[in-house]
């Protein structure tokens, strides 16, 4: 099967994995994951593979609206910033959630994943289908195994017979897991795999993918939907759900923090009843190019010189933090060889 996979990446023009350089925490909405602010100092003609700092927030994701407008803190992953903190949000109804619970320092500028946009778009192939299953957290795995059964088995039933390319993504997390990827190679669907929070390329390579497939069929709202509508895909919402769990969730930071403030998102019948709404808009295949592109934020996409300005980076900062990181370690090592 990894012959396979690929062999189709290859044929699809996918990037090559290459580690991210660099870790950010939760503090900064976990920005770096899929190599969100490595794709920024690209953009900004900073001296790749330096870190110039990053000294604020950025979703490296997407927050559904219906969440950050009942709660505005989703945004920053519920972390208790003081509010006068740099916050970079996708689009203007994003600033505004924050801009209402006190928060003064907010830049709409778009999402990560508008500044990895590839200059040239791939030929979209003809009646192609893109299966994407919910994804997983390293280590904390889909625990209702027959719902992955019930899922896989619905896709497998419904697109038995598809007549172009059809495929499943799965996330590298899903990979690691060993969720999805045996039961739907058995299906007879073909695979590639999405994105990984450690790879730095993992944006681009989405973008890649959604400009060549046609139709984007999943069973859960994510970021994968709103990027999908984003690149031009027909987009459904269909099958099974496959269910996170308390106990699942609990292993995320996030998650923690937001029942510590009275927010459930597994059971609050609010947001529940915002999703089913968005859900019964995908029932069918629909393409929604205008409400993917103002989601991600591509109308608020900053200058080079713009995001250089908001984030106080030049190459001299990127440079002066490489040499005081360098007599830093000296004499820390010039400490310890005297003790």
């Amino acid at each position: 099967m990894r012959a396979a996979v690929r062999a189709l990446e290859a044929k699809l023009n996918l990037p090559r994995r290459a580690p991210i350089r660099y870790h950010l925490g939760d503090e900064t909405g976990w920005a770096n994951h899929y190599g969100g602010v490595e794709q920024l100092v690209r953009y900004c003609g900073m001296i790749d593979g330096l870190r110039p700092g990053f000294n604020a927030t950025w979703q490296h994701g997407i927050s559904l609206p219906w969440v950050h407008r009942y709660n505005p803190k989703d945004l920053v992953y519920c972390y208790d910033h003081d509010r006068s903190r740099l916050i970079l949000v996708a689009n203007d109804d994003q600033r505004i959630s924050l801009s209402s619970i006190g928060y003064t320092n907010v830049c709409a500028v778009g999402s990560p994943w508008v500044y990895a946009q590839p200059k040239l778009k791939d030929k979209r192939i003809k009646g192609s289908l893109l299966v994407m299953p919910p994804h997983t957290l390293d280590n904390a795995p889909f625990e209702k195994k027959e719902q992955l059964f019930a899922y896989c088995d619905y896709i497998a039933r419904k697109y038995h017979d598809h007549s172009s390319l059809a495929c499943a993504c799965i996330h590298m997390s899903c990979m690691r897991n060993g969720q999805f990827t045996q039961l739907l190679d058995d299906c007879g669907f073909n695979m590639i795999t999405g994105a990984d929070h450690y790879d730095r390329n993992s944006l681009v390579r989405m973008w890649k993918i959604f400009n060549q497939f046609e139709t984007v069929s999943t069973p859960a709202i994510g970021s994968h939907v709103f990027y999908a509508l984003a690149a031009g895909c027909n987009v459904v919402i269909e099958g099974p759900k496959v269910a996170y769990t308390h106990d699942q969730l609990l292993l995320d930071v996030s998650y923690r923090r937001s029942l510590s403030q009275g927010l459930d998102v597994l059971e609050n019948p609010v947001l529940q009843e915002s999703e089913m709404q968005f859900e019964r808009m995908f029932e069918r295949p629909l393409g929604n190019k205008s409400l993917g592109l103002e989601i991600v934020g591509i109308n608020y996409k900053k200058t080079p010189d713009e995001i250089k300005h908001i984030l106080d980076w030049s190459r001299r900062q990127q440079v002066g933090h490489i040499i005081s990181r360098h007599y830093r370690h000296k004499i820390l090592g010039s400490e310890a060889l005297s003790h």
